[in-house]
């Protein structure tokens, strides 16, 4: 039986700020049972190649955040964020600027 109030629940990758400049936050909301105990993070650039990949626990809550320092790594552009756990895969496009 399914339950009505986890239809109501929408498993959401968030980026904060987007365009990220400097340090930005990855976060998932309401993920509980939707992702699995572990998520993949990993950033894409305009090729299809993989620039940043990142391991995280999630919480018990299904929510997780993960603090990003675009400074270190990359170049400004357009990027792909993917959010991989056992039971799904969510998308984001995200900027990276320059200070």
């Amino acid at each position: 039986a399914v339950d009505m109030s986890d239809l109501e629940k929408t498993c959401e990758m968030i980026v904060v700020p987007n365009p990220c400049i400097g340090r930005c936050v990855f976060s998932l909301e309401n993920c509980e049972g939707f992702i699995g105990p572990v998520i993949t993070f990993k950033i894409f650039d305009a090729l299809g190649n993989v620039v940043s990949t990142a391991i995280q626990n999630v919480n018990e809550d299904g929510n997780i955040h993960y603090y990003f320092n675009a400074n270190n790594l990359l170049a400004p552009g357009v990027f792909i964020l993917t959010g991989e756990g056992e039971n799904s895969k969510l998308f984001k496009q995200i900027f990276i600027g320059q200070e």
